[in-house]
């Protein structure tokens, strides 16, 4: 067992047949350039020295000053097209360089214009020519200020075409029902006056910008000027995310929150704050890294607060169920960002799963709590009216009370008054006898 846990296990080549797609899983190799100064031809001694590392599946480093290198190779069998495209994910990397054999270094980054691309996809896609019965060897640089991950596909040109149309119908209906998640929580906003409204539409809105970033679509939604900004707007959201997420949840828990919890908000409302910050400087990938970590412990405070908010010991267990549900996407978005987990799909369509349960849980709770409080004011408003009448009755009451003694004692000084006057009468006639 040592022997073969010591042993170096090369990567073979990617033989393509009949299939219309191949995932690149398990056939990429890995070369950590620190420095970032290597060049394709020093990259290509060290392929032949053995230093590349072979990768059980897609590749991820999480935030990294460091470039690397990836490199694979594809053996065209019989049934695969000569002409096949290749197709990168996520879109968000800012630099990414092909290098084909007899080719130029093809630049298809995120901080490149659209002009200087092969092909306009919401995905990183260059088109390969492959040799009969040779292998190609590809090599492949990727070097940003986000994190870094790749996940590789070669496809037929009909394959990814099909492929492409269904990944914008399914993105362009995950954005119509985003937008207006939004704007039905900007009226109720507008409506209401309550603030828990305002930070969960600040909060889908950060979530809706990072995700037109995340997969590809700023080259769709951004004018080709924007595209080399992508990156640093896409740590400013991560930053804005987390404080929005902060201010939404400590809005919403406000009435069952501790003098703990609320330091401890507070700290998490700081290190958003610094992370948006830190976005434009280098040292940004610590900053968010240790950030999200915290930020994971958020999730059992949640349930907490759930178990108080709820009336019964049922619907507390539901309301955790839901948030647990809610949180795990964005969760598992966590892991892939700081280089846990590579596949970028399934963080991607975690975050994109989490949302959609946020809009059919968060937003109805939201607005039975909106009716709650208007039931509530309205009760209250009963409540000091019927208290109003009660204490004008009392005060009527009371008044009637002094009124009769008023009357009582008015009758009495007029009593004394006529007993006076008769008494002077007496006095002033006496002298005449």
């Amino acid at each position: 067992m040592l022997l073969l846990a010591g042993a170096r296990v090369q990567a073979v080549p990617l033989v393509l047949g009949e299939e219309e797609s191949y995932d690149l899983a398990g056939y990429l190799e890995v070369l950590e350039d620190p420095s970032g100064v290597l060049g394709v031809a020093e990259v290509q001694e060290a392929a032949r020295r053995g230093e590349f590392r072979p990768l059980k599946g897609a590749f991820a480093a999480g935030y990294s000053r460091s470039a690397y290198w990836l490199r694979f190779e594809l053996l065209r069998g019989r049934g695969f097209p000569a002409s096949c495209l290749l197709q990168f994910l996520p879109p968000s990397i800012e630099q990414v360089t092909l290098y084909l054999p007899g080719a130029s270094p093809l630049h298809l980054g995120s901080a490149d214009r659209i002009a200087a691309q092969a092909l306009m996809y919401p995905a990183l896609v260059a088109p390969v020519e492959l040799p009969p019965l040779a292998p190609v060897a590809v090599y492949l640089r990727l070097a940003g200020i986000n994190t870094i991950a790749l996940q590789g596909s070669v496809y037929t040109s009909t394959a990814l075409s099909s492929s492409t149309d269904r990944y914008i119908v399914w993105l362009s209906a995950f954005f119509g029902a985003t937008l207006i998640l939004f704007l039905v929580s900007l009226i109720l906003f507008f409506s209401s006056r309550s603030r828990c409204f305002l930070f969960f539409a600040l909060y889908v809105l950060s979530i809706f910008l990072s995700l037109v970033i995340i997969t590809g679509m700023d080259a769709f939604f951004f004018p080709d000027w924007l595209r080399p900004y992508s990156a640093l707007m896409l740590r400013a959201s991560l930053g804005f995310l987390l404080l929005a997420f902060t201010l939404f949840i400590a809005e919403l828990f406000q009435e069952k929150m501790t003098a703990l919890v609320w330091r401890y908000f507070r700290l998490l409302a700081f290190l958003a704050l610094l992370t948006l910050a830190a976005s434009p400087f280098v040292f940004f990938g610590s900053v968010a890294s240790v950030v999200m970590m915290i930020f994971v412990g958020v999730i059992p405070v949640l349930v907490w607060l759930s178990f108080r908010m709820m009336p019964s010991v049922l619907s507390g267990l539901v309301s955790a169920f839901v948030l647990l549900l809610n949180m795990s996407g964005y969760f598992v978005y966590y892991l892939h960002l700081i280089g846990i987990i590579a596949d970028s799909i399934i963080a991607t369509y975690a975050v994109e799963a989490s949302m959609m349960l946020h809009a059919f849980s968060i937003l109805p709770a939201l607005v039975v709590r909106l009716w709650q409080s208007e039931r509530r004011r309205v009760e209250d408003t009963k409540m000091t009216a019927l208290e109003a009448e009660a204490l004008a009755e009392k005060i009527r009451k009371e008044l009637s009370i002094c009124n009769a003694r008023l009357e009582v004692s008015l009758a009495a000084e007029r009593s004394a008054t006529q007993r006076i006057e008769t008494f002077l009468s007496i006095v002033i006639v006496v002298p005449d006898f």
